[in-house]
């Protein structure tokens, strides 16, 4: 039983604070804290989820324009918005 809870924890991310989406797509630009200027890409420190869901969806649909985000943000599900969102909204 403590097992499942134990592994029920970790496939949900309760059981520690980050996301794989955002390692997969996020942090090799702008860091691993989000802080990271690297070519060009801004932070994305202290814009909070909202906004930052609100932009990856503009550049999912074209409605906001970015040499590389246009790309990146057409793979991602809904799901996958609210995961970096969240995840990335609590950098300050």
């Amino acid at each position: 039983m403590k097992k499942a809870i134990l592994g029920s924890l970790l496939l949900t991310g309760s059981l520690f604070a980050g996301s794989a989406q955002y390692d997969a797509q996020c942090a090799s630009c702008h860091g691993a804290k989000g802080n990271e200027s690297l070519a060009g890409n801004p932070t994305i420190v202290g814009l909070g989820e909202a906004k930052l869901a609100k932009m990856l969806k503009d550049f999912k649909s074209g409605a906001l324009k970015g040499d590389n985000m246009n790309g990146i943000a057409a793979g991602l599900s809904d799901a996958d918005i609210a995961e970096i969102s969240k995840y990335a909204g609590t950098f300050k």
